[in-house]
């Protein structure tokens, strides 16, 4: 496909033949689209896993425009709105709406994973689950009215109920990712059956490559006309990374349009989910990334007995690091690494040489702006760990730990880090993570 640069993209794809070439493509290149890396990563080192557990983010509300109201000869005037709400509200409708089949989602390129089905909605609000470091959705339940006027007195006419579904998936290990958007109704009645749904789809990289970097492969929405809960309007697009070395973030914009017949439609737009792609990743390829997705890796006390006993004694006393909430930041300046280093294992009470077998531990990570020259305090140790202090350790949430630990223990977990999560989760300088561990 021929990148488009130099601006973001908008296709206004509502005429039936576009619609038909575009949606043609979408599927017809779903086996090279971006599939999440987490389906496709290469595997762990024995005893390591990355954190898998959704993470939820406040939400914020989209952008609604309504068309103003039209005043018949008659004296009849109509007036159709978008309001978001929260299902649990809506228990006064004529009968309960009726989901629609699971088997909608056979259009998509991957089905919207449960995350996105099940997030729970917020009043005015879009409800934003970031699943994975390539994956995230948003939520948004929304009631179109069609009301009419006369003689002063108004009335709902129509009423379509709906959920607005996003979902975002991406390759840390390519250059493209996806974004599809569901319209996926749970009650229409009256004036509102018939209800046209079109849309427009359009993509931005912020500056950090020239041009903005956004290159489009394919981007498609589907006109549908919803007169039943079954009929859900699917909307997909593809881009591809087109800059350079230095990270670009930004996402997909969605605009769709909802037109009761012979009304003017209203409709729903922002940004939804967000993309950074970068080529500045030692030894990979360009890949793209869920920045706001904050990765972990948990080591088996098993497999690590001495690194997990001084890491979650460290984390025990009071130092970050052990979850999302509490993160570590990544420190990629050799210099400053160096310097955390010699801070946390260069003093005279730090044995040297070490005892057979052991090296000099440090947390929080040497690689980490928490690190022992930049903690803004003193360190402490473990009863176990052969060191004495000279001082009062330091205790809260400042300062760092050392312990002479297994050499083999503490080498391998060091390579992991750098080879299964700053490199496979593309953690950049000052990108958060944390550390876990299990049995």
């Amino acid at each position: 496909m021929r990148d488009i640069k130099a601006k973001a993209l908008a296709f206004r794809l509502v005429a039936g033949a576009i619609v038909a070439v575009t949606t043609a493509s979408l599927h017809a290149s779903a086996s090279s689209a971006a599939q999440p890396s987490s389906a496709i990563d290469p595997p762990l080192p024995q005893g390591v896993e990355f954190g898998h557990k959704a993470q939820d983010e406040p939400g914020f509300s989209p952008q609604i425009t309504t068309p103003p109201c039209v005043l018949a000869a008659d004296g009849v005037e109509t007036c159709v709105t978008i309001e978001s709400s929260d299902p649990a509200s809506l228990s006064q409708l004529k009968r309960p709406g009726r989901s629609p089949s699971g088997g909608s989602d056979i259009e998509a390129n991957l089905p919207t994973p449960p995350q996105c089905r099940d997030a729970a909605p917020v009043e005015n609000q879009m409800t934003n689950v970031n699943i994975s470091r390539t994956e995230s959705c948003s939520a948004w339940f929304n009631v179109l009215r069609v009301r009419q006027t006369v003689n002063n007195v108004t009335t709902v006419v129509g009423q379509l109920n709906f959920w607005m579904r996003i979902y975002n998936y991406s390759d840390a290990r390519g250059t493209s990712w996806n974004s599809q958007v569901k319209i996926v109704p749970t009650f229409v009645d009256g004036k509102a059956k018939g209800t046209v749904v079109t849309g427009e789809v359009g993509c931005n990289l912020a500056a950090g490559s020239p041009g903005g970097a956004c290159g489009a492969e394919s981007a498609g929405f589907a006109t549908k006309t919803i007169s039943a809960t079954e009929n859900v309007a699917l909307g997909e697009s593809t881009w591809r990374y087109a800059g350079s070395s230095t990270p670009s973030t930004g996402g997909t914009t969605w605009s769709v349009r909802l037109s009761p017949p012979g009304l003017a439609g209203g409709s729903i737009s922002n940004a939804f989910g967000t993309v950074r792609c970068d080529n500045s990743v030692g030894g990979l390829t360009a890949g793209c990334i869920n920045p706001k997705y904050i990765p972990s890796l948990t080591y088996s006390r098993a497999a690590f007995p001495e690194f997990a006993r001084h890491v979650e004694g460290a984390q025990n006393s009071g130092l970050p690091g052990g979850s999302a909430s509490d993160p570590l930041r990544r420190l990629t300046d050799s210099v400053a690494m160096q310097r955390n280093n010699t801070v946390a294992c260069g003093p005279s009470y730090v044995p040297s040489p070490r005892p057979t077998g052991k090296q000099c531990d440090e947390y929080p990570f040497r690689s980490t702006y928490e690190g022992a020259a930049l903690s803004g305090g003193g360190p402490r140790t473990q009863s176990w760990c052969g060191i004495t202090l000279p001082q009062q350790p330091s205790t809260g949430p400042y300062g760092y730990s050392i312990c002479l630990i297994n050499g083999s223990q503490n080498m391998q977990a060091g390579s992991t880090m750098l080879n299964s999560l700053y490199k496979q989760d593309r953690v950049l300088d000052g990108d958060k993570f944390f550390i876990s561990f299990k049995p």
